[in-house]
């Protein structure tokens, strides 16, 4: 007699990073934003970007909204929060230096007025030096839609937009992955 899993692919999903998660979730208030993102302190503005996009494709809380467990889901929200505030903190060059005399200080994270009073510039704004990041999103997305991997090309660009709501090149390649989707779906 055959035995099928009777796991659905979203439990399999939040097994794989159960660890991951309950990990970060115990030691959030111990880690500064660097240890949330995985990355050292001397690290690139586009190190700290591809670390925000390797945790975001996997704890993003719309990736796991089928969850069944509350208390992971609750957790999994909880991490990916900080860790979005770690990324809004550190690919900020004036919030960076700011952040690190804290840290020097023993502050781990970024006081809320400290922080909204030193980005009053929108640092999701597309600028020219970040248009290198996007058309790097829009080759991968490509690659993915050509290979069919429709949900996995939705879901890069939706995380994608978090970092970069502005970006109409990012908006207008989600509407055409989902748009695809749809039809092979059908």
């Amino acid at each position: 007699m055959i035995q099928r899993d009777t796991k659905k692919p979203q439990d399999n999903l939040a097994e794989e990073i159960r660890p991951l998660v309950e990990r970060l979730d115990s030691e959030l208030d111990q880690l500064s934003y660097y240890k949330i993102l995985g990355v050292g302190h001397s690290a690139s503005t586009s190190a700290i970007q591809q670390a925000f996009y390797r945790r975001a494709v996997q704890l993003h809380p719309d990736r796991h909204h089928g969850l069944k467990d509350a208390e992971l889901k609750t957790k999994i929200y909880r991490v990916y929060k900080r860790i979005s505030e770690g990324y809004k903190v550190l690919s900020s060059e004036r919030s960076r230096r700011l952040y690190d005399r804290g840290l020097r200080r023993g502050d781990l994270r970024m006081q809320r007025n400290e922080h909204q009073t030193n980005l009053k510039e929108n640092p999701y704004a597309t600028t020219p030096a970040m248009t290198p990041e996007i058309d790097g999103l829009i080759r991968e997305v490509s690659e993915l839609l050509k290979k069919r991997e429709f949900t996995q090309a939705v879901s890069l660009l939706e995380t994608s937009l978090t970092a970069h709501p502005d970006s109409s090149r990012l908006q207008r390649k989600l509407k055409d992955a989902k748009r695809l989707r749809k039809l092979w779906q059908t």
